[in-house]
C-alpha cells in the first residue's frame, strides 16, 4: 500500500479502490444469483411437459454500479409463453410466486441472499487486497 501525507488522502485512495472494486463485486453477485437459479430450478426438478431452454440465467444482469454499490437484477426478455395459458408470461414471477405447472415455489431470491451474505464481503475483500488495502 502508498504512504499517505494525510487522514484525506488515505480515504481518498481506499474510496477510489472501493469504486475500482464494484465491477468485480457485480461480476460476483451476477454469478451468486446464478448458482441460485441452477440449485433451485434447474438442479430441483427434471421438466416432463416442455423443453428446458436454460435461458433463465441469461436474465441476470447487473443494473447499477456506483461508487460504493452494485445492483443486480433479473430481466424480462420476452419470448417466453406459459404452457398452460399461451400467454407471455415472466418466469421469475411464476417460479417464486408457485405459478408454474408441475412444481412448487421457488426461493431464488432467498437462496441468493444466503449466498452473498458470504461471497459478497469475500469478493470485496480480495479486491481491496489486491489494490494494497489489507482488510481483514
Amino acid at each position: 500500500m502508498p504512504t499517505f501525507n494525510s487522514l484525506n488522502a488515505l480515504m481518498d485512495y481506499i474510496d477510489s479502490a472501493t469504486s475500482s472494486s464494484m465491477k468485480e463485486v457485480g461480476d460476483e453477485l451476477e454469478e451468486v444469483f446464478k448458482d441460485a437459479i441452477d440449485e433451485e430450478v434447474y438442479d430441483a426438478y427434471d421438466p416432463k411437459y416442455y423443453e428446458r431452454t436454460n435461458e433463465l440465467k441469461d436474465m441476470v444482469e447487473t443494473t447499477k454500479v456506483s461508487k460504493d454499490s452494485v445492483e443486480v437484477s433479473v430481466t424480462h426478455t420476452g419470448g417466453h409463453i406459459s404452457y398452460v395459458k399461451g400467454t407471455r408470461f415472466y418466469v421469475p414471477y411464476g417460479l417464486e410466486g408457485g405459478h408454474t405447472w408441475g412444481r412448487s415455489a421457488t426461493d431464488i431470491e432467498g437462496d441468493a441472499m444466503k449466498k452473498a451474505e458470504t461471497r459478497i464481503p469475500n469478493t470485496y475483500k480480495d479486491a481491496m487486497k489486491s489494490k494494497g488495502i489489507p482488510i481483514k
